[in-house]
């Protein structure tokens, strides 16, 4: 396959898996923040946040080079 194909491919799943972790940690966050560990997971959803965006901006540097 195409190395920009590759890297494109990528960059498309990390921003599903942004969008998803976003998505999730709001729906955790209007649901299930008031149980026992739900700070702790709130704080895995931002910290899961934080990894995926800068993941998403590494590729997106990434894909702009190889033009």
């Amino acid at each position: 396959m195409n190395e920009r194909f590759k890297k494109l491919l990528h960059l498309t799943a990390m921003c599903v898996a942004l969008l998803a972790v976003l998505v999730f940690g709001v729906i955790h966050a209007l649901t299930a923040l008031d149980t026992k560990y739900g700070t702790l997971l709130l704080a895995a959803y931002v910290l899961m946040f934080i990894w995926a965006g800068c993941r998403v901006v590494i590729l997106v540097k990434e894909y702009k080079r190889l033009k």
